[in-house]
Formats: structure tokens, C-alpha cells, sequence
């Protein structure tokens, strides 16, 4: 099936097979076989193109996977092959578990950890309490394009990029550290961007490998030479420099970068350090029933 997605296998050969077989049965015909085929070939490609699909309306799509990370469920819901969602760096998406017409059916907002880059499917991490968090596989969410105004816009190369990671609306909060994901794939995942990223992340656990999405992290900080990765809180095991918050070393080599991200709590002392000397864009997480 891949391969009938390719040019070669897909449009190709089979334009070919078509122009041969109209000429052995006539080769008056071959002139109309040739249309034939372009017509053809420039439809596949106007149906392959990559289609955005998120809107301001609410639209049902089909939950693929449930994962279950402990402090947290990621779920990945179903596109079309060649679509993807189209929601812009750090913008949030509506979800609820019914159409609008349902009352009693809350709406919160998340943070998907895809980008535009990836194709058939999106993903987002819930908190265990939360509604999605029921969803199994087959069942359909219903999600729209958030009203909010984007904080935050990607552009390649953007020299030295510092992402502070704090926490949120408490400790089981993802989305702080799914905004962070969305932006650190796309930087990765971009051909011939050369941005720089320091990456610090906050932790509510004891515990290092119970720091939500932390894997994922530190999969992408091992495979990707321009990146750093920092974690900030007090953990039991040895091996780990880090600490509860962010020491003076830190704030000096944070206000070095060329652009600095701030996703979290905006009340906290540390952001209050980092705007004092230099500036910051913070970017506040909400996951409140919008309705």
C-alpha cells in the first residue's frame, strides 16, 4: 500500500500501462490515451496533497491508541493519510466527548504534541481525571481550533532558543511540556534549521523517570546534537545535577539566548528572575471547562 502511494508506483506505471494498452488496441488512440493518463495523474495529485482539517467548528475523529503514561494518557487520534490537524506552535485545540448539542459535555483545551509535519494522525496527553482520559480505542472526540490568539510563532534559525518548562495547573498538568514537544519537533524535524535549543524542565516527582513525557525528551536530546536538556527539581536518585529551581548559573545562560519561552505558571518567582533581566515570552497553559 506504501508503495501505491509513491510517483513511481503510484501515477507512473500505471499512466504507462494505460498509454501502452489503449495503442495496442488502436494507435489512432493513443493521442486520447496520453490525456487520459495526464488528466488522471493530476487528479492523484490534487487528492495527495496535504490537506489541513482542523476549523473553528467542531468535527468527531476516531481515537486510534490509548497510552497510558501514569501522570498522564496520550491519546492518537485518526486522520487521513495525507492530512494533518493544522493547528499553529502552541495553540490550543478544543475537545469534548459529544457534539456541541450536548449540554452536559465539558470543554477543555489541549496542546497537541504533533505538528504540521506529521501526517494521518495527531496526538495529546490528557490528565488521568480528565474526561478524554475515558475515551478506548474506536471512540470518537470531537475537537475545533481554539479562539485563542497564538503566543508564540516558529521560524527557522532562530539562533539560541532557551524553553523553560514549569509546571502548570498543578502537578499532573501536561500541558507545559506538550508545548514544549510541539516546539522542539518542529525544530528538529525541520530541514536546515539550525536553531540551537536549552531545554529546562520542572519536576513535581522524587522521582526522574516519573517527570511526564521525560522519554520522550530525552530520546530526542540524545538524537539531536543542538539541543540541551535540563531538569530542575529534587530527585532521589544520584547521577543527576539538578535542582528545585533555577540557580544563577542558569538564569545567566538563559538570558544569553536569542529568544526565551517561558511555559508554565506565570506566577512563579523564577519567571519574575528571567523578565528582570531580559525578555521573555510566557506562555500560561489553560485547561479550564470553557463551557
Amino acid at each position: 500500500m506504501e508503495q501505491l502511494s509513491s510517483p513511481l508506483h503510484g501515477v507512473l506505471i500505471p499512466c504507462c500501462l494505460l498509454i501502452a494498452g489503449i495503442s495496442i488496441v488502436n494507435t489512432a488512440y493513443a493521442p486520447h490515451g496520453l490525456a487520459l493518463a495526464v488528466a488522471l495523474a493530476a487528479f492523484k495529485f490534487y487528492r495527495g496533497r496535504p490537506k489541513r482539517v482542523l476549523t473553528t467548528s467542531f468535527q468527531e475523529f476516531e481515537l486510534l491508541e490509548r497510552v497510558d503514561l501514569g501522570s498522564g494518557v496520550l491519546l492518537k487520534f485518526k486522520l487521513d493519510d495525507s492530512s494533518y490537524l493544522g493547528s499553529p506552535i502552541g495553540h490550543a485545540i478544543d475537545m469534548r466527548l459529544g457534539p456541541l448539542s450536548s449540554a452536559n459535555d465539558k470543554t477543555l483545551s489541549y496542546v497537541p504534541i504533533t505538528t504540521d509535519l506529521d501526517r494521518g494522525y495527531f496526538e495529546l496527553v490528557v490528565r488521568p481525571g480528565d474526561p478524554g482520559a475515558s475515551l478506548q480505542e474506536h471512540q470518537v472526540g470531537w475537537f475545533r481550533l481554539s479562539p485563542e490568539v497564538p503566543r508564540f510563532s516558529y521560524e527557522p534559525n532562530m539562533g539560541h532558543l532557551a524553553l523553560v518548562i514549569a509546571p502548570g495547573q498543578g502537578p499532573q498538568d501536561p500541558h507545559p511540556v506538550c508545548i514544549a514537544l510541539q516546539i522542539i519537533n518542529l525544530v528538529v524535524r525541520t530541514p536546515d534549521d539550525l536553531t540551537f535549543l536549552s531545554v529546562y524542565c520542572y519536576s513535581n516527582s522524587p522521582y526522574r523517570e516519573d517527570v511526564l513525557m521525560s522519554e520522550d525528551l530525552d530520546e530526542v536530546a540524545q538524537k539531536y546534537p543542538r539541543m540541551e536538556l535540563h531538569y530542575i527539581g529534587d530527585f532521589l536518585q544520584q547521577g543527576y545535577a539538578c535542582s528545585n529551581t533555577l540557580t544563577n548559573a542558569h538564569v545567566d545562560t538563559i538570558a544569553k539566548a536569542d529568544k526565551v519561552v517561558y511555559i508554565g505558571n506565570n506566577s512563579s518567582k523564577d519567571l519574575d528572575r528571567l523578565t528582570a533581566v531580559g525578555s521573555v515570552i510566557a506562555i500560561t497553559p489553560i485547561n479550564q471547562p470553557l463551557s
